[in-house]
């Protein structure tokens, strides 16, 4: 059995309640005027028709989608109803217009009246007919409504009646007060804009919303009227207590149907479901983005310890307890936790099998490997570079941390232990949470074997597994995108971390809806401008969602501290290079930052970040007319030029004399080493395969640097 969404219900509600004050305002009216004239009467029948169309839309909200037996009956019947009472309120409506007229001693054409009765009476057979044939509507094996092509004929059909009416109204307009004339016409207009507005979309009671408004206002104005009347008369005081109680149910009745409008225009999905994966799809990069570098920093700092100094003396020896070079390699990790502020830092000697934390030796492997350090074996039989490793740490009372274990080479490339860096995953958690929370997100990391590596929540976290089929057919920089009604799911994976990112955004219906009420109930009470209104509400609204929408894709492709395209645009932006015509001359430059580490470490992160920007600005200012620039690492930066091989030289040489000029507030030089590749040169390579020249004459170029400064490159 299925139910009405809670949106669904919210408008059901809203409508049962307004058909109720509408019931309550008629039964005023009946106090009031005793329906003494044929107009009053009519009056009074076109608002209880309303009145129940309102109740019968109601039930369909409540009961389509409801496989039970009285769902059926119910959903039926309710779809019976809604299209017989929108003929017969048009009836009464012509019947209180024409009653009016005579009632004024106005002789009026009565073949219009006719006519209009006529296209009633029609409308009521065609409506019928739907029981033998099945042309307007149906409904089916899930008891859900489905409108068919005969619908346009019914509608049709209708909303030539209002014509009608409208023709009646505006032939004999001088005999109408000012008061009577407009609201008809709002009555008029607005079923029919609502009308034309169904066409477009279904799933918006947009007929119903305009009898009820229409109604209501055309109940005021005739009531206005009979108090002036009565002033006249001089009978005033207790039908003027009545006209504000009226008024004030009348303002009730208006709010019930705005209220309608937002609860309607929320529960329509597919409106925004090409907006709403986007709006998911740049959450999920911007979280993958934060977690990627997050953990790149203690991979590199891992890097660095396999090809520190203090790690290759020490594994060299066989026997490195007590030694100089095992305090000198001692004295090297407890620098870095205390410069890092990891939980720990550690080194493991596949000669002697000897553990050193930063607080010395801790233990021999030997000792161990069957219970407490089998990681190891695992790590060395895997023969990787390096692995992320959810684990506890023995040497910080079991607490969970993240592991960065590396591969540590000898001179001739061969397996000599393995170091790295433990960081604390509460770090890690915080991030995780502080997304969760903003977005209303739910972040994962799992493994291959859908195994939770990382979460918020620390109990899942190797506890609980998540359903493999979300993993499959998941490549490296793909997003796979899957939803139901409450929520969607995004997986990517995370090739530098081995680890898939699995992203459930529980509210992937991002809809500005404030942009849309106000101008849908303005049409509404507008009425012949009601269309326009509305349509351009939409379009108001599609526009902007849109522009945000691109804002999000411009922050998730803009590095934060340069405002420089990022990585993630620079692999989108290759994607669609591959494709483009082989013929086209372009070339890759890269740029790598000299001494970052060592104003990093000598002035500060404030001087480090200085002469990040300050690359990037001469980067942006040498290349803006040739080519486009990315940062893409801590000091690395690309630029993809779309031109000849001289026009890029001489851009090379004008950023050189930028950087050159250049002077800071904490520094006062600035150092960049670049290297060029051009497919004039390679003609037959790809765009991945000149970046990968150009890095290596960047490189080559930093060592030059090197070697005619006379520093040393480890340290700057």
């Amino acid at each position: 059995m299925s139910y009405s969404s809670n949106a669904d219900l919210i408008q059901a509600t809203i409508e049962i309640f307004g058909a109720i004050v509408t019931l309550v305002l008629s039964y005023m009216l009946v106090l009031m005027t005793g329906r003494k004239k044929k107009s009053e009467k009519c009056l009074f029948y076109t608002i209880i028709t309303s009145a129940i169309a309102l109740f019968a839309d109601a039930g369909w909200y409540i009961f389509d989608g409801n496989t039970s037996s009285a769902g059926f009956f119910f959903n039926y019947g309710c779809n019976v109803l809604i299209f017989l009472t929108y003929p017969v309120m048009l009836a009464f409506a012509g019947g209180y217009i024409s009653n009016l007229l005579k009632e004024d001693g106005v002789k009026y054409d009565k073949k219009l009246i006719v006519a209009e009765m006529a296209l009633c009476g029609v409308s009521v057979i065609v409506s019928l007919s739907n029981f033998f044939t099945e042309w307007i509507w149906k409904i089916d094996e899930r008891n859900i409504y489905h409108r068919l092509n005969g619908w346009f004929v019914f509608a049709g059909i209708n909303l030539l009646t209002l014509f009608v009416l409208v023709v009646i109204t505006l032939k004999y307009k001088k005999n109408f007060s000012r008061r009577k004339f407009i609201t008809l016409l709002i009555f008029l207009f607005s079923p029919a804009v609502g009308a034309a507005l169904q066409i477009c979309i279904i799933g918006i009671s947009f007929i119903q919303l305009g009898l009820g408004i229409g109604g209501a206002i055309l109940l005021t104005a005739y009531v206005v009227d009979w108090i002036l009347e009565q002033k006249r008369d001089n009978k005033i005081s207790t039908e003027l207590r009545n006209f504000w109680i009226f008024e004030i149910a009348f303002l009730i009745v208006i709010l019930c149907i705005s209220a309608s409008i937002i609860s309607s225009l929320v529960s329509v999905k597919q409106i925004s479901g090409e907006e709403a994966q986007k709006d998911s799809t740049a959450l999920t990069l911007m979280v993958s983005e934060t977690i990627d570098e997050t953990l790149t920093e203690p991979i590199v700092v891992s890097r660095t310890i396999a090809r520190s100094g203090e790690v290759a003396d020490a594994f060299s020896l066989d026997n490195t307890n007590g030694t100089d070079e095992a305090d000198s390699l001692t004295a090297y990790l407890k620098r870095l936790r205390e410069e890092y502020g990891y939980a720990t830092v550690f080194a493991a000697s596949d000669k002697t099998k000897d553990y050193y934390n930063p607080e010395g030796f801790a233990r021999n492997l030997m000792d161990t490997m069957d219970t407490l350090d089998v990681w190891y074996h695992d790590f060395k039989v895997k023969g990787g570079k390096y692995e992320l490793n959810i684990d506890e740490d023995k040497d910080d009372n079991m607490s969970l941390s993240v592991f960065v274990n590396m591969r540590v080479e000898d001179e001739n490339g061969d397996f000599a232990g393995i170091c790295g860096v433990g960081m604390s995953i509460e770090r890690l958690m915080d991030i995780l949470a502080s997304y969760e929370n903003e977005y209303n997100l739910e972040i994962l990391l799992v493994n291959s074997r859908g195994q939770i590596q990382l979460s918020s929540d620390r109990n899942k976290i190797e506890n609980e597994y998540i359903d493999l089929r979300y993993l499959y057919n998941v490549d490296d920089g793909s997003i796979s995108y899957t939803r139901n009604d409450s929520e969607a799911k995004l997986v990517s994976y995370m090739e530098d971390l081995g680890w898939y990112l699995v992203v459930t955004d529980k509210n992937p219906d991002k809809i500005n809806v404030k942009g849309i009420i106000f101008p849908s109930v303005l049409a509404y009470i507008i009425s012949i401008v009601l269309m326009v209104a509305t349509t351009g509400a939409f379009y108001v609204w599609s526009k902007k969602n849109k522009q945000d929408l691109k804002t999000t894709i411009r922050i998730s492709e803009t590095d934060e501290l340069t405002g420089l395209a990022n990585r993630y645009a620079l692999n989108k932006y290759l994607e669609e290079i591959e494709d483009c015509d082989a013929k086209k001359a372009f070339a890759v430059i890269m740029i790598d930052i000299n001494g970052l580490k060592a104003a990093n470490d000598n002035t500060g992160h404030d001087a480090g970040d200085e002469i990040i920007r300050a690359t990037a600005e001469c980067a942006n200012g040498a290349f803006a007319h040739v080519g486009k620039s990315y940062r893409i690492g801590g000091d690395e930066f690309i630029v993809i030029c779309e031109c000849g091989k001289s026009e890029v030289e001489s851009a090379i040489d004008d950023f050189k004399i930028r950087v050159a000029n250049w002077k800071g507030i904490l520094l006062k030089e600035l150092s960049a080493s670049v290297g060029m590749a051009s497919n004039e040169e390679f003609p037959e390579y790809s765009i991945h395969e000149l970046r990968g020249i150009a890095d290596k004459r960047m490189y080559e170029s930093k060592e030059a640097y090197y070697r005619e400064s006379g520093r040393e490159r480890r340290k700057n």
